[in-house]
């Protein structure tokens, strides 16, 4: 009984998670997910009052530490992407102490360029999802 629980419980939060994603990414607190979970569950299976108490504190303690974790890897991936710029900063500073001024004019011309052709292939992809990798590279094919 206990595994067909926590298998049903699995399944159930796998597809309250899926869900959750495509109603306009809407952020519903742990306890109200945890609470529809349960509702869910407890209609479904017939649970007794006990047994809706105890799924609601497993579903909530499940819904916040999947909160926690979300929440530390938005943190870890700011951290990373605040790293690369700091590197890319420094990177440019000693690229400056070795050009001459009329290769850091060229230089800058060249990152400028480079700039506006990912800008221009960032809003031809726009809206396209994955069909815009794949429009390009026939593309490519072609010439």
């Amino acid at each position: 009984m206990k595994k067909l629980v926590m298998v049903c419980g699995l399944a159930l939060g796998v597809f309250t998670m899926a869900n959750a994603q495509t109603e306009n990414r809407k952020m519903i607190s742990p306890e109200d997910r945890a609470k529809k979970q349960t509702e869910k569950l407890a209609a479904d299976l017939k649970l007794s009052e006990a047994q809706k108490a105890k799924v609601l504190d497993i579903y909530t303690a499940q819904a916040k530490e999947q909160q926690e974790q979300r929440i530390a890897a938005r943190k870890a991936q700011k951290a990373e992407r605040d790293k690369r710029i700091a590197q890319s900063v420094e990177n440019e500073k000693k690229l400056q102490s070795v050009f001459t001024p009329d290769q850091q004019k060229a230089y800058d011309t060249m990152k400028a360029e480079r700039k506006a052709k990912m800008e221009k292939r960032r809003a031809d992809f726009k809206g396209k999802g994955h069909r815009g990798l794949h429009d390009r590279h026939h593309e490519m094919k072609k010439m």
